[in-house]
């Protein structure tokens, strides 16, 4: 499943491989886990050797099995990422080492291989040491992953989850279901005591379900984009344009920094930028200036994202004027750190990110011309002087 895994785009980003810790020798923590900005999901995946042998009675007893050697796995990992300093493999970065208690593993999944909707033995444990335990399917995993893309999403998911029965937590295989009800029911469990609940909240959904889902999937497309700028900063090429910046001073910064700003960022929030780039792009071509740019944030983050495109300007000239959106940007919303994006003649990117709070007085002018009272403006971005841009 691991493979198959690295195949949803950002998702792969957080999720690291065979993790390990020294011990007379290498030792495994677990199969999978999944993390961002310290926090952690530990999964451990039993499958078959061949899933066609078992069925029935034999592939309930096998799932039970399996099931329970998976929740000691997990034990076993939730003490060590605690306790013990290890390391991981990564797709893009290698070996990534981390200190003891580095990671606050907010979940642990067994994953358990099956094709069949199999109830599992209700005295499986609820939690390893203190760690709540789901116990899925590895084809439902996948699912679910695929579905809701980022990280936060997959562990509200998560966190929903566990308000379920646990009849209904204890039954693998099932788990389209679940999410359907998940889905219908505006993101919670609500309601949801047992599979007549769901089954019958889907039959009066009607066509409520299909119109969701189809709606979702249109709208899924539209994260592409922040998706594909996160598979160029990873695999860069080489003049990949990826910047630290405090004033107009740049530095080159490992991708994984910026990379951990876009993760975080919701299914919502990834389609709501997908949709802004494609306003954007229709509107570049009218600009005189050849760039056109709006802002974009969260309530309740302290972060900025800008969002620019252009059309047939110099690279050295992007970059300064990429600059001073950025950082009055950030002086104009009042947030400590933010990035710019900017697509450039519809082939590749420029990515900043900064840092610390602006609040020189220059910034703060440039930031009430270039953003109050617009969404999006075509405004031309003068180049100041240096100093006039850099933080006091």
């Amino acid at each position: 499943m691991d493979s198959k895994v690295l195949r949803f785009p950002l998702a792969a980003e957080t999720v690291f491989l065979r993790a390990k810790y020294e011990k007379g020798g290498e030792k495994e923590v677990g199969d999978l886990l999944v993390a961002l900005r310290g926090e952690a999901i530990v999964l451990s995946l039993k499958h078959q050797e061949d899933p066609s042998r078992r069925t029935g009675d034999r592939l309930a007893q096998w799932c039970a099995k399996a099931a329970k050697a998976a929740s000691r796995q997990l034990d076993g990992g939730v003490k060590t990422i605690r306790e013990r300093p290890f390391w991981c493999d990564h797709a893009k970065r290698g070996r990534v080492d981390f200190s003891p208690g580095a990671l606050h593993v907010r979940h642990a999944i067994a994953c358990v291989e099956t094709a069949e909707g199999i109830e599992l033995p209700l005295d499986l444990p609820e939690d390893v040491r203190g760690t709540p335990v789901t116990y899925l399917s590895s084809s439902d995993m996948l699912n679910i992953v695929k579905e809701l893309h980022s990280f936060p999403d997959i562990m509200d998911y998560l966190d929903a989850r566990l308000t379920l029965p646990q009849g209904l937590r204890r039954t693998i295989g099932l788990e389209q279901s679940l999410y359907s009800y998940y889905v219908v029911n505006d993101q919670s469990f609500e309601g949801c005591r047992s599979f007549a609940d769901v089954t019958a909240a889907l039959d009066m959904s009607g066509g409520e379900l299909k119109r969701r889902m189809a709606e979702k999937h249109e709208a899924d497309w539209l994260a592409s984009f922040i998706e594909s700028i996160s598979y160029s900063m990873s695999v860069p090429p080489p003049d990949a344009a990826v910047w630290n910046t405090a004033g107009d001073s740049f530095q080159r910064i490992e991708y994984t920094k910026a990379q951990e700003y876009l993760c975080e960022l919701r299914l919502a929030e990834r389609r709501a930028i997908g949709e802004k780039f494609a306003e954007l792009r229709s509107k570049v071509h009218e600009s005189p200036t050849g760039l056109v740019y709006s802002l974009m944030y969260s309530d309740g983050r302290d972060f900025l994202y800008v969002l620019a495109v252009t059309r047939g300007v110099d690279r050295e000239d992007l970059v300064r004027r990429a600059n001073v959106l950025l950082i009055s940007g950030l002086a104009h919303r009042g947030k400590s750190a933010g990035m710019i994006i900017v697509e450039r003649d519809g082939v590749a990117y420029l990515t900043i990110l900064s840092e610390g709070r602006i609040d020189s007085p220059e910034a703060t002018a440039a930031g009430k011309e270039f953003f109050a009272n617009l969404k999006t403006t075509r405004t031309p971005i003068r180049v100041l002087p240096e100093e006039r841009y850099t933080d006091p």
